[in-house]
Order: C-alpha cells, then structure tokens, then sequence
C-alpha cells in the first residue's frame, strides 16, 4: 500500500480515487447528511448531475469503471489470483496491476489485496503517483 493509502478507510480511498483517477472535482462537492455504515457520503461532480461517489474499493463494477479509465488514459492492466503459501489457509490474494506506454515508458505499479476492487484501487493511484515521481 502506497504511504497515501496506508490506514485510509474503504471509504476515504472511494473519494481519492474519484478525484485522482476519475477526475472528479471536490471542490464542486458536498457532504450528504445521510450516512452510509456510518461514513458520510460524498456527491462528486458527474457529467450528469450529482450522486455518490462509486464503492470502487469495494465494489468490482465499480472497480471495472477505474480500469476502463485509465485505459482510456492509455494504461494496460492486469489482474491475478494467487494462493500464498505464507498465508492463512484459504487466503487468496489479487495482484493488480497498470504499466504505461508512451509518454509514461517505464511507469508501472502493481498492489495487492484480498479483494480484487481494493487492489484495482490501490495499483491505479499506485501507478499516477509513479507517473507523477517520474515527472519530477
């Protein structure tokens, strides 16, 4: 997990993702006084109107709209399934993963996590911030 994820909420990582890989505008935001598991809930700017922000942590559709993209912004993508050995019984890890061609040559990330959604997550923010370093 990058040091920009690490302890962040299900949620929290919902909204980084909006704004950092969907484009989303906080800034034209707002906090919803309804609740959902106890998080508030953000309206993030659609090009349709408001609604909530997607479980894209949680929730693979919404996950696959992430992929789908940073496709569109010229990234490759894949996903694993794997059993690890050092691991619980029954564990079954998700590697995600992004690479770039031109202009991002040589920028990849790959994350891990049990859930497939989350590692999607994870690998996406993971791979715009190695494109971000690389800039300077």
């Amino acid at each position: 997990m990058t040091h920009a994820t690490k302890g962040m909420s299900d949620r929290d990582l919902d909204i980084k993702v909006a704004e950092l890989v969907m484009g989303f505008d906080r800034l034209n935001a707002r906090i919803d006084p309804m609740n959902r598991n106890g998080e508030p809930q953000y309206y993030m700017g659609y090009p349709h109107g408001h609604d909530f922000a997607p479980n894209y942590s949680t929730d693979i559709a919404s996950a696959m709209l992430v992929v789908e993209k940073m496709f569109a912004d010229g990234w490759a993508f894949t996903l694993g399934r794997q059993i690890e050995d050092d691991k619980p019984l029954g564990y079954y890890g998700y590697d995600a993963g992004f690479w770039g061609g031109n202009p991002r040559r040589g920028a990849y990330a790959e994350r891990e996590d049990a859930s497939p959604a989350k590692a999607i997550c994870l690998a996406a923010l993971a791979a715009l911030s190695t494109v971000k370093e690389q800039a300077g």
